[in-house]
């Protein structure tokens, strides 16, 4: 189990400038003098179970807020921190029997979640208008700020048979589909999830080599 505790500096953010002192007309310019605050911890858990079957599994919080926003953006304090995912985990579950018949060959099924994740800058949607003493007033707001994208649950497997030919060489052949169950879902990019993918590979390993 860890922990950590953070606050991340020079975040690009707006801030006002007067465009001359005494003027009463502000700017918007760009700066990095914005700050996050992240927090949070990480469990990451291994037990084999038998022989032949181990458990593999992981969560982890994090809890990711704009401290400062800029100046031109006042109500952004305390906001989440966009494609930030507040929690996640996973958990896998190992297959490799010890039978003289099946030496080698080895299956896991495994499962991974991606709760609700903010996708939207903090001070999307907000309107405001700004004072000639450089007050920020919020005229209106559509709340885009607040949109996020669906949590998702995406199932995994995977087959494995290595073959040790002589002290020299072993090959391995692997087949691993991923989202297997072909789920529709969104990335916190807002761009659509990788669907259902087989992949079959082979390696060929050497232990030493003259030349």
């Amino acid at each position: 189990m860890s922990g950590f505790y953070a606050l991340r500096n020079n975040v690009t953010v707006n801030d006002l400038q007067e465009t001359a002192p005494g003027s009463g007309t502000f700017l918007t310019v760009s700066r990095k003098d914005g700050d996050q605050f992240v927090r949070g911890y990480e469990i990451d858990l291994n037990w084999r179970m038998t022989r032949e079957l181990s458990l593999n599994g992981s969560w982890g919080h994090v809890y990711s807020i704009y401290k400062d926003f800029g100046a031109a953006n006042p109500l952004a304090v305390g906001r989440r921190v966009n494609g930030v995912s507040p929690q996640n985990g996973s958990l896998s579950l190992r297959f490799a029997p010890q039978s003289a018949a099946l030496k080698g060959f080895s299956a896991n099924v495994g499962v991974n979640f991606i709760a609700s994740t903010p996708t939207e800058a903090p001070n999307t949607g907000d309107t405001y208008t700004t004072t000639t003493t450089g007050a920020r007033i919020l005229q209106r707001t559509t709340r885009q700020w607040a949109l996020r994208v669906p949590s998702v649950t995406l199932w995994n497997a995977g087959f494995r048979y290595h073959l040790r030919r002589s002290a020299k060489f072993d090959q391995t052949f692997a087949l691993n589909i991923n989202n297997a169950l072909n789920l529709d879902y969104l990335k916190a990019s807002k761009q659509l999830g990788d669907g259902r993918s087989v992949t079959l590979s082979y390696t060929l390993g050497f232990s030493s080599l003259k030349f």
